[in-house]
């Protein structure tokens, strides 16, 4: 039987024996207090015994001092006590059976007394004999009665008493016989154990100091199956074992120099680890279970500045940003959870203040249990590299928004070439019938109507070439500031007066090259989109120009921009803003967040345009609820500011001869209608193809061609060439509605005279043809 079992069989019978004892005694205390209860008792009904016959002679003496009621009292108090009781043996039944029937009668006796006297009498007063002496007799009864009570409850005290001390007696005996039982068990169960557990302990502990002296073929012996004897084969086995050993002590010596060889291998190693740690290029560092720094290198020292004695000890959130501290909490249970981090990163603090982003990646180091002891982690600050990689993911969002942009504007720019055809037809067909309808015709008010609705199209047609980037802006020196102060008179006419213009256009410098209608389109639709912003709840419309310079780094910020000098208008609004998930479309055309009744989207669309077109930059920057800020540069110019134009001049005549070339009939009769009543005589074609054999044929029949760029068959620029080839005198005027392979600078580089912009304007059209024919004549006379 194993050394446990044993342990527990005595525990099991040590308690049993003990639970029995305490039951024993529990009864035997609960056996004593119930006698002592009856003799408490018994005490009582003599005591109220007594006392009910003092009050009752009290009573008889001086009834006047004394109330029937503390009688009564008495009296139930006592029968209650003997009713209470309850005996078990038969003498103790019988007493109290006697008592009972005595103290009956002697209630019904004491009210045969109380009748005698009447009820309005007094004791003391005489009274006849016969009542005299039945009173007397009355008395004597309730003494014989109150006596033979008294003397019964004695006799109950005592033999309660008697019943009490044999119990005792008993009591004290099965106390005793138990003791000596248990004293006998303990003694038994400690024999067992000391000869089962004690001495087979002994003689292994006598082995052990013999085989420690140096007796390695001493064995212990014994045979038993517990876990001593399983020790003590053990030990015999190790001393067998010992025995066997015969290393000699150069074996010894050689381990220890090998032992001593390997610490100093150790210590090398050691030390170049530690060489390694404190100059490795990495930073590192190891945490407690708590966060706290164990260890840092100097790697770690130097990137963020501090001491080490600084640092050891501190917990590591100390040393991040503020923002970053709860994300470290909340993710390093997790890090020890996992047991490896891979590109977790940082913004920490150096002792400076600056802030630095860093890059780690760790692992945790555990016991053999799988316990956590600290973690290794090794960082990198990535700060620059983040830096360059937000300026290459902006940079590549600049190119994408120009691809974007330009392609839109490839877009634009054809639409914006058929409705230039279509309106040229209607403006010069509308001069033509205005010219030819008298003042006194109310149709002459009508085509003013359409001439003036055909011009406002030509504006829409322009904004839409400046969003494409193609139309032909008259770029000269202007001041800005004036441009922009007459802007603001007309605007702040249709803003509404609970929003308030702020102007503060304090620049030194602000001539720019740039087209004077075009500045006050750019303006016109900055402060319309802030006025939608801010239209419902009023606000703080505020309009700021200023002279700023770009080096190499801050013009990198912009798109398309080169370091000097600029002046910059910015326009601010207290609007609702920008929904951030929307802002890199706002320049988009058609794009809006307004209503159709309020925008058709075109505003900021033709504002990116204009702008791209002076060589300038705009930039927007928002957040919801906090309004809108536009910033608009334009490149400064030394050149000085030209003065505005004059009245033009009456239309210029002539009777030369021109060819007309066009796709488009209704163009052809109007051009041709219109320069005929100039007085020039024009032949018009349709096709570029016949347009050229006809030259080809009479190289001299015309003093002027004139074509259109986009085609069927041949462009203009082709026939152009084709005619130069030819005869190069020829003067040639091109037209053109957009094109992306011509302008004025390739027009004059392939020999072509004038290039003009559709649609065409008769008044500037007819002088542009009489200068090209003096120009030519002139060139002819040289």
């Amino acid at each position: 039987m194993k050394i446990k079992s044993r342990l527990k069989i005595s525990v099991f019978l040590a308690i049993s024996l003990a639970v029995v004892v305490g039951l024993y005694l529990f009864f035997a205390v609960q056996t004593m207090n119930e006698w002592n209860s009856r003799k408490k008792t018994a005490s009582e009904i003599v005591k109220g015994v007594a006392e009910l016959r003092i009050i009752t002679d009290e009573y008889l003496l001086h009834p006047e001092k004394r109330s029937i009621k503390q009688w009564q009292s008495r009296y139930s108090s006592l029968v209650r006590i003997i009713k209470r009781v309850e005996f078990k043996r038969l003498r103790q039944k019988a007493i109290l059976n006697e008592i009972f029937e005595n103290i009956s009668l002697y209630e019904p006796t004491f009210q045969k007394l109380l009748k005698i006297y009447s009820s309005g009498q007094e004791f003391a007063k005489p009274i006849d004999d016969i009542r005299l002496n039945l009173a007397n007799r009355l008395k004597g009864e309730l003494l014989v009665k109150s006596q033979s009570i008294i003397t019964s409850a004695f006799l109950l005290q005592q033999a309660i008493h008697a019943d009490l001390l044999a119990n005792q007696k008993k009591i004290g005996l099965w106390a005793a016989g138990i003791l000596l039982i248990l004293s006998c068990f303990n003694a038994a169960i400690v024999l067992w154990i000391n000869k089962s557990i004690g001495m087979p302990i002994e003689k292994l502990k006598n082995g052990v100091e013999i085989v420690g002296s140096g007796n390695l073929n001493h064995r212990v012996g014994t045979v038993a199956t517990d876990e001593i004897g399983e020790l003590s084969r053990t030990f015999d086995k190790m001393a067998e074992n010992l025995s066997k050993t015969t290393a000699s002590i150069d074996r010894l010596n050689k381990e220890v120099e090998e032992r001593q060889k390997a610490e100093r291998e150790l210590r090398e190693s050691e030390s170049r680890f530690r060489l390694l740690y404190e100059e490795a290029p990495l930073g590192y560092q190891s945490l407690d279970e708590k966060g706290h720094l164990l260890l840092v290198n100097q790697k770690w020292l130097d990137t963020l500045g501090y001491e080490r004695e600084e640092v050891i000890g501190k917990s590591f959130g100390d040393f991040l940003h503020p923002d970053w501290v709860d994300h470290f909490k909340e993710n390093f249970p997790r890090f020890k959870a996992a047991g490896e981090i891979l590109s977790v990163e940082f913004e920490m603090v150096k002792k400076d203040g600056s802030l630095i982003l860093a890059a780690f990646h760790g692992k945790i180091r555990s016991d053999p249990k799988g316990r956590f002891i600290q973690t290794h982690c090794v960082f990198q600050d990535i700060t620059e590299q983040r830096k360059a990689e937000k300026d290459k993911t902006r940079l590549e969002d600049q190119l994408r928004q120009s691809q974007k942009m330009e392609a839109i504007g490839s877009l634009a720019g054809g639409i914006a070439h058929e409705f230039n055809n279509i309106l040229g037809a209607i403006i010069g067909n509308t001069e033509l019938a205005i010219n030819d309808v008298p003042d006194r015709n109310p149709a002459k008010d009508c085509l003013k109507e359409i001439q003036r609705a055909s011009l406002r199209a030509k504006d829409v047609v322009g904004q839409i070439l400046g969003f494409a980037r193609k139309s032909v802006f008259q770029l000269q020196p202007v001041q800005i500031s004036p441009i922009i102060n007459e802007s603001l008179k007309l605007i702040r006419a249709s803003i509404p007066a609970t929003i308030e213009i702020r102007r503060n256009l304090s620049c030194k410098s602000d001539t720019v090259m740039a087209d004077s209608s075009q500045i006050n389109l750019v303006l016109l639709n900055l402060c319309a989109n802030a006025k939608n912003a801010m239209q419902e709840e009023g606000g703080v419309l505020e309009v700021k120009l200023e002279n700023t310079s770009l080096d190499e780094t801050s013009a990198s910020r912009y798109e398309d921009l080169s370091p000097g000098n600029y002046v910059k208008l910015t326009v601010r609004d207290s609007g609702h803003g920008i929904d951030p998930k929307i802002i890199d479309r706002i320049f988009e055309p058609y794009f809006t967040t307004t209503s159709l009744a309020e925008g058709t989207g075109m505003g900021l669309a033709v504002v990116h345009g204009i702008v791209k077109h002076h060589n300038g930059a705009i930039t927007v920057a928002s957040e919801p609820g906090k309004g809108t800020v536009f910033e608009v540069l334009f490149p400064l110019t030394e050149a000085e500011a030209e003065q505005e134009a004059g009245e033009p001049e009456a239309l210029p005549t002539g009777n030369e001869k021109i060819l007309f070339v066009d796709d488009e009939a209704s163009l052809v009769k109007m051009a041709k209608r219109s320069l005929e009543m100039q007085g020039y005589r024009v032949e018009a074609k349709s096709n570029p193809v016949e347009a050229l054999e006809l030259v080809r044929s009479e190289p001299d029949r015309f003093d002027l061609i004139i074509t259109d760029m986009t085609m069927p068959n041949m462009t203009g620029d082709k026939l152009a060439i084709e005619i130069l080839s030819i005869r190069p005198d020829m003067p040639i005027i091109l037209c053109s509605g957009f094109s992306k392979k011509i302008d004025a600078e390739k027009a004059a580089a392939l020999g072509i005279r004038k290039y003009i912009e559709k649609p065409l304007d008769m008044s500037d059209f007819v002088g542009s043809i009489r200068k090209v024919l003096d120009e030519a004549r002139a060139s002819a006379q040289q």
